[in-house]
């Protein structure tokens, strides 16, 4: 990610603990200090039944839904896209869009805000005078 400063959102297709490859993406999102990461509850059912078709694979609807909601949506607006997005998805009158994108998880360290120290940090002072 040190070569491509400008990405500040990771989006995975499937949760993280679905396979070591995408648990290792969110690995390296998380250390390099990405401040957003998106991903689905859900496993890839056809991927994991061997049933690879990309024109039905849920994860590719995700992407393709989600991509266009991300598209439109400014940076910080984004939790209240996803709490949206989440409702839409178990609600009666739902889109197949809004239903590929349910279970959508948000991790938000918001990029605007700078960390704030409660109180300095001071290191605390020992007393050599009572020997060993």
């Amino acid at each position: 990610m040190e070569g491509h400063p400008e990405v500040t959102v990771i989006a995975l297709t499937r949760r993280p603990t679905s396979s070591g490859s995408y648990g290792d993406m969110l690995r390296v999102a998380l250390d390099s200090g990405g401040p957003i990461a998106i991903w689905r509850r859900d496993t890839c059912p056809e991927h994991d039944a061997g049933d690879v078709r990309e024109e039905t694979c849920s994860g590719r609807r995700f992407r393709t839904a989600f991509a266009d909601k991300l598209q439109q949506t400014p940076i910080h607006d984004l939790p209240e896209t996803i709490r949206l997005l989440r409702n839409r998805a178990v609600a009666q009158h739902r889109v197949p869009a809004d239903l590929d994108c349910r279970g959508t998880v948000l991790l938000w360290d918001d990029p605007e805000q700078s960390a704030q120290l409660l109180a300095p940090v001071v290191e605390p002072r020992y007393d050599d005078s009572r020997g060993p």
